[in-house]
């Protein structure tokens, strides 16, 4: 069954917003969106939505900036063998790619260089500077990573090596040893503008080095910059909006080889790229170069000056991509079949498997955090070793939790949404009951979907377009904003894309909605025409034979009859009861909780009905005239009905009703004796 989530329209100042719109000349929606999110004064709503915004860094704002300049000058004057050590990630590779071409433009000696994932793993190592000594460099400088490289550093120092670290992510408490440290993360930063990505810090390197120029250099290099911003998902707020305008500008009109061919090869090309074409299509495939293979391939793409060998690299990255794909819906059923029924009501989804790749297990965690609404923790094993990626809901610290299991780990790190670990494979079950210990001590979350406003059929026309373009590129921070519209009439449902996608007629006071809902069959849909329901939505513009249309597209679906303040903890309640009773505890219910024969058989009544409700069991609920307070009665009813061998799950998500052959005694199911114990 799919998760609930809880709808949360974002509060805004209708006034506030009206006194925006007349003072800076844009549409309400656009200062209502954009007082949602915080933007309250005229100054900061025409910056926010300038179409080209000056990027006016200071590029010597950033800590040991001077001294980076200094040792970099003194090693292209004296024609120094210079390495520029990346990270095989599109921020990586996009920044080493930039400093290289810029250093080499400068007539210098310069040798990039990537880890090796699987080998090495991230960031530099010891082994890697020994290797780079050999080879005869004299100075190293990181892009996107050396923070916390305190062996690379001190190997450094012991070999006569000089390191300038340039990166973005949090210090630790020291700093490792080296001639500079170029990081707006530091404390002792006063730049006022500290969300960049490696290749941002990057780039301001190369503008210190020609004085302090970034505009002249943007120009060259703002499609580099553009892919590695989007595709590290930093926050696409204050010089990083600059950034990527400028760049999408670069990309859509003078990309270099490499870039342009991807974007040939990624099907993106013949209209205007926009952030979400960057997201989604273009750091994908080069991620998957590193995840697959060798991040060197796509270090090659966007180095590549020959348009022929562009293309072959091009579509070399997207036959990894493909790859990955493949290999991540395999790793994802298995890890669904891997969820024992024991294990699917744990507040914590944990997951290993043996020879499960390490380059796709954080995507793997966070499709398996979106699929069941809980944390997850995707662990990859091989032999005595392990290597675990975890995503998170907003309101569960991932950080926190690994901090809280710190004496199991081998290594540990991340934030408040996504980390990482390595540990020993005889620790799991041991890890597994701590992380599950720390979850009991939270107030865990409820998966929510946030929407910006409500709208009207009749308000969504083509201008609507306009209001939402001025806010863009959307991306961390900034969101693409998704709208509820409630009390829709569901007039008929018809399948698109060969059955695989479905279109929705709805409609509300005479205006009729035609609304597309992707990666979801005839047979998989919940409803049926005649439900009344709300939907959240997203618009975006579509160009067919060259005309822009607006674009429609469903996200989620709710019956209007069900209330989710009454819904969410009914079926939380079930999930605590089913683990209660799992690990022997005494579980403890409302007495509206406890389903009878007569609710059970409405349940089966309503599924013979519509099978496919049992994919959501808000439409359950709403199809036997519940407003969510039964959720937890109705889910403890089709757990009866299915021990029963009334409904079977069909394992693709749906369900089948088999003709009873004979009478079926629902008091003996496990879930009902557990039921009748507290009674």
């Amino acid at each position: 069954m799919q998760p609930q989530k809880r709808w949360q329209i974002m509060p805004a100042a209708m006034d506030k917003a009206q006194e925006l719109a007349r003072e800076c000349a844009v549409p309400v929606l656009t200062a209502y969106l954009c007082v949602a999110r915080g933007i309250v004064t005229a100054q900061e709503l025409q910056s926010f939505v300038c179409a080209n915004p000056e990027l006016d860094a200071d590029p010597f704002a950033l800590p040991d900036m001077e001294k980076a300049v200094e040792r970099l000058n003194c090693a292209l004057d004296s024609g120094e063998q210079i390495a520029v050590f990346g990270d095989y990630d599109t921020d990586g590779v996009c920044a080493a790619a930039l400093l290289t071409r810029y250093l080499e433009a400068r007539g210098g000696m310069v040798t990039p260089r990537l880890p090796d994932r699987q080998r090495e793993g991230y960031g530099i190592t010891a082994g890697a500077v020994e290797e780079l000594h050999g080879d005869g460099v004299t100075l190293i400088i990181t892009v996107d990573n050396g923070i916390s490289a305190y062996e690379a550093a001190d190997k450094a120092k012991e070999l006569g090596v000089d390191l300038l670290i340039t990166d973005h992510h949090s210090p630790g408490e020291q700093l490792p040893e080296a001639l500079a440290i170029v990081n707006p993360k530091r404390v002792d930063c006063t730049a006022e503008f500290k969300d960049y990505c490696g290749a941002g810090v990057a780039f301001l390197l190369a503008c210190a080095l020609e004085g302090g120029d970034c505009e002249l250099l943007l120009e060259e290099f703002g499609d580099l910059l553009a892919l590695a911003t989007i595709g590290d998902v930093v926050p696409l707020l204050g010089q990083n909006r600059a950034i990527i305008r400028h760049g999408l500008a670069v990309m859509n009109n003078s990309p270099c080889p490499g870039i342009a061919a991807l974007i040939a090869a990624s099907g993106v090309s013949g209209r205007p790229l926009l952030a979400h074409d960057v997201a989604f299509r273009l750091s994908p495939r080069i991620n998957a170069a590193g995840r697959m293979g060798s991040a060197n391939d796509a270090l090659e793409l966007i180095l590549c000056e020959d348009e022929d060998k562009a293309a072959q690299l091009a579509k070399k990255l997207c036959e990894a991509n493909t790859k990955r794909q493949a290999a991540e819906r395999e790793m994802l059923q298995e890890a669904r079949r891997a969820l024992s029924e024991n294990r699917r009501y744990d507040p914590v989804i944990m997951l290993c498997g043996e020879g499960w790749h390490e380059g796709i297990i954080g995507i793997a965690a966070a499709k398996a955090a979106e699929g069941y609404g809980r944390p997850a923790f995707i662990l990859a094993v091989n032999g005595e070793k392990v290597k675990g990626s975890a995503r998170s809901l907003e309101g569960f610290h991932i950080h926190k939790a690994l901090v809280y299991c710190e004496d199991l780990l081998q290594y540990y790190g991340g934030h408040a949404m996504a980390g990482g670990l390595t540990m020993e494979a005889a620790k799991l079950e041991s890890l597994r009951e701590r992380l599950l210990e720390y979850a009991d001590g939270q107030e865990m979350p409820y998966p929510t979907l946030k929407l910006a406003a409500k709208l009207s059929p009749s308000s969504i026309k083509p201008d609507l377009l306009d209001a939402v373009a001025m806010l863009a590129p959307f991306g961390c921070g900034n969101e693409e904003p998704l709208f509820a519209v409630t009390g829709l009439t569901l007039k008929s449902i018809m399948p698109m894309g060969e059955g695989k996608h479905l279109r929705l007629n709805l409609a509300k006071g005479g205006a009729m909605l035609s609304a597309a809902l992707f990666n979801t069959t005839p047979q998989s849909f919940p409803y049926v025409p005649g439900d009344r329901i709300n939907i959240a939505l997203q618009i975006s513009e579509n160009f067919f034979r060259g005309e822009r249309r607006l674009s429609i597209a469903v996200k989620a679906v709710r019956h209007c009859a069900i209330k989710q303040d009454l819904l969410l903890p009914a079926l939380r309640r079930h999930t605590e009861f089913k683990r209660a009773c799992i690990n022997g505890a005494a579980p403890s219910l409302l007495e509206l909780d406890l389903p009878d024969r007569e609710l059970c058989g409405k349940v089966y009544t309503a599924l013979k009905q519509n099978p496919n409700g049992w994919q959501d069991l808000a439409a359950l609920c709403a199809h036997i005239g519940d407003d969510g307070s039964l959720a937890c009665a109705v889910a403890l009813a089709v757990d009866v009905l299915r021990e029963a061998g009334l409904v079977i799950n069909n394992g693709d998500g749906a369900c089948r009703l088999p003709k009873p052959d004979g009478k079926r005694d629902l008091a003996s199911t496990p879930t009902m004796k557990n039921i009748e114990k507290l009674k």
